[in-house]
């Protein structure tokens, strides 16, 4: 019983393929992320925003993949997507009090 050896040959293609595809999906959506932190003023927001890219991994799995989506799952997503609404309502709200304010000024 002796141990097969297999031989190892190195690809300049796959490592550039692997390099790109690091770039990609990492460099680039950390970018995009980034970017996007500097738009948002209150630093509680981030979390729930953040979560959006858990509902759209989901539905991707559900649409591309044909994955079930079960009931807590379809619960979650929709609590988060309304959390995200009630902050932006809040957020448009206050912004309308704060130029009332000014306007009586």
């Amino acid at each position: 019983m002796g141990v097969s050896r297999t031989e190892f040959t190195f690809n300049t293609g796959i490592l550039f393929w692997g390099f790109f595809y690091a770039l990609i999906t990492t460099a680039i959506g950390y970018i995009f992320y980034y970017e996007g932190l500097k738009h948002i003023t209150k630093s509680s927001k981030v979390p729930v925003i953040a979560s959006v890219e858990v509902i759209v991994a989901s539905l991707i799995g559900v649409v591309w993949y044909r994955e079930h989506l079960g009931f807590i799952s379809f619960l979650g997503i929709v609590a988060v997507l309304l959390f995200i609404i009630l902050m932006n309502q809040k957020a448009n709200n206050s912004l309308q009090t704060e130029n009332v304010a000014a306007e009586s000024l």
